[in-house]
């Protein structure tokens, strides 16, 4: 949904400043979904086999994967979300 409404305001059509800076500082907190190599790997193995001639334009359209920073971010707000979780339980034992 995020994603979304970032791409609105990216496109124009969302033409208020102050609206896109909320919804930029939204989206790069929301951590983004995390996507595998599999698919990329697997076309670059198919152009391969498939000799030299092969159109090498399958490869723009495949989403790059994940880098190290989104998966240091994933587990930065895994943490700090069990963090909190384990603070509420432990405080209402006391």
């Amino acid at each position: 949904m995020i994603s979304f409404v970032h791409n609105l305001a990216d496109n124009g059509v969302i033409t208020s400043n102050v609206v896109k800076t909320i919804f930029d500082i939204i989206y790069w907190l929301v951590p983004h979904e995390l996507v595998s190599s599999a698919m990329g790997e697997v076309t670059k193995a198919s152009i391969a086999i498939s000799g030299p001639q092969a159109n090498n334009q399958a490869l723009a359209g495949i989403q790059p994967a994940s880098g190290a920073g989104d998966i240091v971010w994933w587990a930065f707000v895994v943490c700090f979300f069990a963090g909190l979780v384990y603070y509420a339980v432990r405080r209402r034992q006391v």
